[in-house]
């Protein structure tokens, strides 16, 4: 078996496993996203990426080993930086409330009276605790454009890091190298 074949296998399933494992887990999906949404989402944008690094085989082929190797980790660096900026994200815009055994999704920017509540308690946290979750989901509802934009970021930012993964295998898998 060639090195490629294993980058092309890996590269094939990070475009399809991770769209098929948030349909059934809701893995990473914000409360209020589908999971059909974001798994749909990386399957799409998977599949365009596979046939862009296969329509541009040719001129991929081309690149030295050492070009593809570091344009590779650079890929593998945004990776990082990436799925580490979902998770800054999702712990600090989502909010588990153990009180009322719920999660909720607060946008990046606030309505009046959400930052009322948010203020007044001290914390988002505290907000959904002293008010209710469905005062505060009220709320994040009043602050429709600031949630929508929130969303977007979130969907970007999650499809990114997943797309990194699919090129940097691709390339990789595009390379003529030996078997092992």
């Amino acid at each position: 078996m060639k090195i490629q074949d294993i980058f092309k296998w890996a590269s094939a399933s990070f475009a399809v496993i991770p769209g098929l494992i948030i349909m059934a887990t809701n893995l990473g999906t914000p409360p209020g996203i589908s999971k059909y949404v974001y798994g749909g989402l990386i399957e799409a944008t998977g599949a365009f990426s596979l046939l862009l690094l296969a329509i541009n085989k040719k001129s991929i082929t081309k690149l030295s080993h050492q070009k593809i190797t570091k344009i590779s980790i650079s890929i593998f660096i945004l990776f990082i930086i990436s799925m580490l900026t979902y998770i800054f994200l999702f712990n600090n815009q989502i909010i588990y409330n153990d009180k009322y055994d719920t999660s909720l999704f607060f946008p990046f920017w606030y309505g009046d009276d959400l930052g009322y509540m948010i203020q007044k308690a001290g914390s988002k946290y505290n907000a959904i605790s002293l008010y209710g979750p469905q005062a505060i989901i009220d709320g994040i509802y009043s602050s429709k454009n600031y949630l929508e934009f929130s969303r977007a970021i979130f969907t970007i930012v999650y499809i990114f890091t997943f797309e990194m993964l699919v090129i940097g295998f691709g390339l990789l898998g595009l390379r003529n190298v030996p078997e092992i």
